[in-house]
């Protein structure tokens, strides 16, 4: 049996270096090869996103997998696609206006444009809402997997971090889990909170009211779903 190709699509370099080794790890003994790619930055977040450029943009890394690793729509296990709810995903009504900057607290978002930050927001809900409804793009299974309001909120309860705070974390995670894949599925089993493990229910949980405001994931559907192989 040919081995399957899991292709992670990560927003950034501190969200490969947390996940990739250690699910690399949690697959050892499965027929599964493992590659991830950064599009530096959230794309539903690029100027003028849209749902149409988004897809777009994941079909032509799905194609650079295929033309440079000669694979077939069949060898894929899946493209699992990580991506940051940033909060956006939260009802309207939660906007405060204030002085200066954009900020979460006390479950109210605080910004200096309420109209921008909604319209913003807006854009970004109705991308991802729509991604995590597809379930195949260029005929390979397709998942989007969240961390909210990020993966440092999450995993740490650090919501704001800098570049360099993420690093040490995402560096500290690695060193910790990458051989370790019992406790690796544990950490992330815990840090889902109250997200359903089923695929659909976890969209259902962080679209619902303000709960992309707090800690939670779904990718432990990911490891399930590696489980069962």
């Amino acid at each position: 049996m040919s081995r399957k190709f899991l292709l992670i699509i990560c927003e950034g370099l501190s969200d490969q270096t947390t996940l990739y080794k250690p699910t690399k790890n949690f697959i050892s003994k499965k027929n599964i090869n493992i590659m991830t790619r950064i599009t530096g930055g959230d794309i539903s977040l690029k100027a003028e996103a849209t749902l149409e450029g988004c897809i777009s943009e994941i079909q032509s890394i799905i194609k650079f997998y295929k033309d440079n690793y000669n694979l077939l729509t069949t060898d894929f296990f899946g493209v699992y696609h990580i991506i940051d709810t940033d909060g956006a995903l939260s009802q309207n009504d939660i906007y405060v206006q204030c002085d200066s900057g954009y900020y979460i607290k006390d479950g109210l978002i605080y910004t200096e444009d309420i109209e921008k930050s909604k319209k913003i927001n807006d854009t970004k809900r109705e991308i991802i809402t729509n991604l995590a409804n597809i379930k195949q793009i260029s005929d390979v299974n397709y998942k989007v997997l969240f961390f909210s309001r990020n993966l440092e909120h999450d995993l740490y309860n650090k919501p704001v971090c800098t570049v360099n705070e993420k690093i040490k974390l995402s560096d500290d995670f690695e060193l910790k889990y990458a051989g370790n894949a019992e406790q690796f599925y544990k950490i992330i089993g815990t840090s889902q909170f109250s997200v359903p493990s089923n695929y659909d229910e976890s969209w259902a949980y962080i679209l619902d009211e303000t709960n992309s405001l707090n800690r939670g994931t779904n990718y432990l559907y990911l490891l399930n779903e590696i489980k069962k192989q």
